[in-house]
């Protein structure tokens, strides 16, 4: 497991949704990473969050529960303090490489 991995999904979670997202009457998370990470198996994607909830890095405890189109597109919430805090770290590193 590499760490890019790792960083994709947590880099997309924080992403804000699309109104195409958010339109609708239900989904899951799973849904919403499945669509924004097309070119990774959705098996993968689930032993990804189930890894980054083993690192406290999401409070999500399972990516299929259906809820409001909403409120699965809008999985930045699910990004735990910590995690928020290590996103912050990581961008800021890459912004130092860049410039």
């Amino acid at each position: 497991m590499t760490f890019g991995n790792y960083w994709r999904e947590l880099y997309v979670k924080s992403k804000e949704p699309t109104r195409e997202e958010e339109s609708g009457y239900s989904g899951s998370i799973a849904q919403t990473l499945i669509r924004r990470l097309p070119d990774m198996k959705p098996e993968r994607i689930h032993d990804l969050a189930s890894q980054l909830q083993d690192l406290k890095l999401v409070t999500h405890t399972s990516i299929n529960t259906m809820m409001t189109a909403r409120g699965a597109a809008h999985i930045y919430n699910y990004i735990s303090p910590y995690g928020k805090r290590f996103t912050k770290y990581i961008m800021q590193g890459e912004d130092g490489l860049n410039g």
